[in-house]
């Protein structure tokens, strides 16, 4: 088990985490990871060619929230001696990159896992969608259209609202 674990540690050294959320309208995602509702949210609609490029992806999944997921998955997934090394490697990697506990549940957050860490390019055409926040600035939209405007980006803008909800938030296009 030790030459599983020395390579694990290897093989994780520069691997690198790219995090999204699938839902856009909780308000504490806004306030966690958007500064207090002043930033704004990408979405993307990835293609499998980009998630199945295997030069660069080691993989995609969403984040499961369950107890005991890891020791569940160990149990599940014991190696013998027909074990591949390189393939239980990896599933191990996927698995401790992709797991959190319930309490995280709301995020609802997929994740890539890519082999090395640094800049990594996602085509143009992928991003779908910008959504400002509820106190992002007049000011600050305006310069992020004009960027995305003169990158040639083909993009719909959107602005979160207070919903008809006492505490909800919805995206109306602007």
């Amino acid at each position: 088990m030790d030459r599983y674990l020395d390579q694990i540690q290897k093989d994780t050294s520069n691997v690198a985490l790219c995090s999204f959320s699938l839902i856009y309208d909780d308000a504490l995602l806004w306030s966690h990871y958007a500064g207090r509702h002043t930033g704004l949210f990408l979405a993307y609609e990835f293609s499998e060619e980009f998630l199945n490029n295997p030069g660069e992806i080691l993989g995609a999944a969403p984040v499961e929230y369950e107890d005991n997921s890891l020791t569940n998955w160990f149990v599940e997934n014991t190696p013998t001696e027909e074990t591949d090394f390189k393939v239980f490697t990896l599933d191990i990697i996927k698995k401790v990159l992709t797991i959190k506990s319930p309490s995280w549940g709301y995020e609802k957050e997929f994740r890539i896992i890519r082999e090395e860490e640094g800049p990594f390019e996602i085509e143009k055409e992928q991003l779908k969608q910008i959504c400002f926040g509820l106190h992002t600035s007049e000011s600050d939209i305006s310069l992020i259209r004009q960027l995305v405007d003169s990158a040639d980006y083909t993009v719909e803008f959107y602005k979160m609202v207070r919903s008809k909800d006492d505490f909800g938030i919805e995206a109306v296009e602007i």
